[in-house]
This record gives structure tokens, sequence and C-alpha cells, in this order.
């Protein structure tokens, strides 16, 4: 989550800073020297502790993923095999290829959380889906995030949809 575009006091300390007033009043027949902390007008935003905050909103953190705001946009989603298919061709020696010669690979079943390196290989990935009775009537996402670019194919060979993964927009 980028909150650059919220205005936050550039100040590093971990506390509200209070204005101090040292004032002697000679008219006054309560008055000491005493320094007394007044609230400022207007409270200053500490930038770590917002973004902290805001992030337990989109992630799992401190509220858990089943109460946080990702949890209310996607309120039905699975990652179940019985719905999702994920078939993948790794391309040897770093090298790129043409659609019509990746197709005719021998594509292996692989799985989320399975590891596909190293920086700058390619590979190829057939994904099948099938949507669950619960999601009918509703709008669908398919969310996918491998941390990298990459670009969906037609069936037809014509690309569709260019991605940039790691939370990047």
């Amino acid at each position: 989550m980028n909150l650059s575009q919220f205005p936050f006091d550039q100040l590093s300390p971990q506390f509200i800073p209070f204005q101090y007033n040292n004032k002697h009043n000679n008219h006054d027949n309560n008055s000491s020297n005493s320094t007394q902390p007044s609230i400022i007008q207007h409270p200053k935003s500490i930038r770590s502790i917002t973004v902290d905050r805001c992030s337990n909103f989109v992630t799992s953190g401190v509220n858990g993923s089943d109460i946080n705001l990702l949890s209310q946009l996607y309120k039905a989603r699975t990652d179940s095999e019985e719905y999702i298919s994920l078939l993948v061709y790794s391309v040897p020696d770093l090298k790129r290829i043409p659609f019509e010669e990746a197709i005719r690979q021998e594509f292996r079943p692989t799985q989320l959380g399975e590891w596909f390196g190293p920086s700058w290989s390619t590979h190829w990935f057939h994904v099948r889906l099938r949507i669950p009775e619960e999601f009918v009537g509703e709008e669908v996402h398919f969310i996918w995030n491998s941390d990298n670019e990459a670009l969906i194919w037609s069936m037809e060979g014509l690309p569709l949809q260019g991605l940039t993964g790691g939370g990047k927009v």
C-alpha cells in the first residue's frame, strides 16, 4: 500500500508534541513559575503509526484476514484445486519462445506457493477455472500475483492483459 499521497508531518518523533508556555503573569494572584503544557491546535499525524494502522485493513496484520478490508471486498474466495488447475512449462536456458511454440510443450501440474526461478527465466502457465456454484450471479475475479511481470494470452494467441506483480498497479 502506498500512502505517499497523504500529507504527514515530516517529523519523526513517536509522540504528539505539546507547546510549552512558560508564562509568568504579574497580574494574576494565582500565578506561579510552573511550566504548563497546552495541547497544540492541530494534532500531528505520525507517518509510521498511520501507515501501520492503515495496513491492518488490507493485510492479515493484527486483525486477521477474516475481518479486514480485503475480506469484505472478496467475501467468497477459493484457491481450491477443485476449481483452479495450474499447469506450467519452464523454458530452459533463460530462452524466450513465442506463443505458438509454448503451447506445443509438455506442461506439468503445479500449485500455489511453488517457486519459479531463477531471475529472468520464462515460465508459461495454463490456468483452468471452474466457477463454484456459490459464485453464480456474482462478479468473479481471478487474483494472480506471481511477483513478476506477466502477459495473459487468449487461446488464439492474442495478448490480452499485461500484469505487474508485487502489489504494483
